[in-house]
């Protein structure tokens, strides 16, 4: 039994008390998690993730981490939607995203349970991409995504060529790779893919500066928490 059939065997009064953090946990070193290791690579760690709030509340992710690979942390991600929301459950609906360097989907995922209209995942590990693609059918989400397996740079120009200004562009680079960084603004500040009211957030390290400006992008609020950080960017005269 794969662990997605063995969740759908459980009735959901069940699932609800197993996504407690605890149990996430324990699971996560379950001969249950272990049997869906067939299609990764040996050296990749398996553990679970849930989804925080929306549609999709509580339910389990499945995530991967690795050398490249560095799921956005549950706490992080609430933070991040809580300043996306602002109290209001509804502040998301029919927005539409882009999540850079996604590795396992969990904030585009967090995303469209909130009510997002459509996301672009955009990945080029092959572990991950399989991951957020199960992690959707799991979900039962059919459509209002698309991913791409691809570098970040091929994929905006690829976007570019038929552009559908987006609301979010959330962009996560391994922490390491701080080229990754500048290198991804500098591009999004030229492309015409964001939306006028629209905004970039970044997840960094805390030790890490990306930088204030970039063109017209401009950096406009930064949290920290943890060892790790979210800057917002908008256009200049947004904030």
């Amino acid at each position: 039994m794969t662990f997605y059939s063995a969740l759908d065997a459980i009735r959901p009064t069940v699932i609800a008390n197993w996504m407690h953090e605890s149990a996430f946990r324990c699971l996560g070193q379950s001969n249950a998690t272990r049997n869906v290791r067939s299609d990764l690579a040996p050296e990749i760690e398996l553990f679970l993730m849930r989804v925080i709030a929306g549609k999709y509340r509580s339910r389990p992710l499945q995530s991967i981490k690795g050398a490249d690979i560095r799921p956005t942390a549950d706490r992080l991600r609430e933070t991040l939607f809580n300043v996306l929301c602002g109290g209001n459950p509804e502040a998301l609906s029919r927005t539409n995203w882009i999540d850079l360097f996604a590795g396992t989907g969990a904030v585009g995922i967090e995303a469209l349970s909130r009510g997002a209209e459509q996301v672009t995942f955009v990945e080029t590990s092959p572990d991950a991409t399989r991951l957020i693609e199960r992690n959707l059918k799991y979900l039962n989400v059919d459509k209002g995504y698309q991913v791409l397996r691809l570098e970040v740079s091929k994929a905006l120009r690829l976007l570019a060529a038929v552009p559908r200004p987006v609301d979010f562009i959330f962009l996560d680079p391994p922490y390491s790779e701080h080229a990754a960084y500048s290198r991804t603004l500098v591009a999004l500040s030229g492309s015409q893919l964001l939306k006028e009211e629209g905004r970039v957030i970044v997840e960094h390290d805390r030790k890490f500066d990306p930088g204030d400006v970039f063109g017209p992008l401009r950096r406009y609020r930064k949290l920290e928490q943890g060892d790790s950080a979210l800057s917002f960017y908008g256009l200049a005269g947004q904030s």
